[in-house]
C-alpha cells in the first residue's frame, strides 16, 4: 500500500503543469523589430505602458528576417521562435518555442480607436 501511495505521489508531481508568471515590462526588446505588443487589457498598454508579450522580427545571419516573440520570466528576457502560424480572416494563431517555454497566441485583428488593435 505504501508503494502505491508513493508511486501515485510521484506520478502527480511529475505530471503537474507548471504555469509561469510573465513579467510586465515598459519597453520593447532591442533585439526585436516589434510589430505587436500584448497585455492583459488595452488600457494597460495605452495608459500604463505595460507589456507582457511582444512579437515581431529579428535579423538573422542569412540576410532574412525571422518571426519571434519576447517574454520576460524571472528577470530574464527570453526570445521564442515562431514555429507555426495560421489565420482565418481576422483570427490568428501563432505557436512560439524557445528557452524551454512554449507560447500559443490566439488573437483577432480589429480596427478601432483610430488604430489597429488585437484581442485574444
Amino acid at each position: 500500500m505504501f508503494l502505491i501511495t508513493v508511486l501515485c505521489l510521484l506520478f502527480t508531481t511529475a505530471c503537474r503543469q507548471h504555469d509561469i508568471a510573465l513579467e510586465k515590462v515598459s519597453h520593447t526588446s532591442e533585439y526585436l523589430y516589434c510589430d505587436k505588443v500584448f497585455a492583459e487589457k488595452r488600457k494597460h498598454i495605452v495608459e500604463l505602458n505595460e507589456i507582457l508579450v511582444q512579437t515581431g522580427t529579428i535579423d538573422t545571419l542569412e540576410d532574412t528576417l525571422a518571426r519571434a516573440a519576447v517574454i520576460h520570466v524571472k528577470g530574464k528576457e527570453l526570445m521564442l521562435n515562431l514555429v507555426k502560424a495560421s489565420h482565418n480572416g481576422d483570427d490568428f494563431e501563432e505557436h512560439y518555442v524557445g528557452g524551454g517555454y512554449q507560447l500559443d497566441l490566439k488573437y483577432r485583428h480589429k480596427d478601432e480607436y483610430n488604430s489597429v488593435n488585437y484581442y485574444g
